[in-house]
């Protein structure tokens, strides 16, 4: 991997294209709002119910969609 200093920081060669680095922004803050997401649901969940049994429900119906494609 090539490697370009700018300055103090040191950047991948990759990330000196624009519209490579915009994409990887892009990648990198929707998985990082999925997973807010996924705690907020979960938090939500916890506070109506008061029952980890329900949170564990939510993980079951999160997951089951990806086990039907086996």
């Amino acid at each position: 991997m090539s490697l370009i200093t700018s300055g103090s920081a040191v950047l991948p060669l990759a990330l000196q294209n624009r519209n490579f680095a915009l994409f990887w922004t892009g990648l990198v803050l929707s998985g990082m709002g999925s997973q807010f997401t996924i705690v907020a649901m979960a938090w939500q969940i916890y506070q109506l119910t008061n029952s980890p049994m329900d949170i564990r429900l939510l993980g079951l119906a999160r997951a089951r969609p990806g086990c039907s494609q086996l």
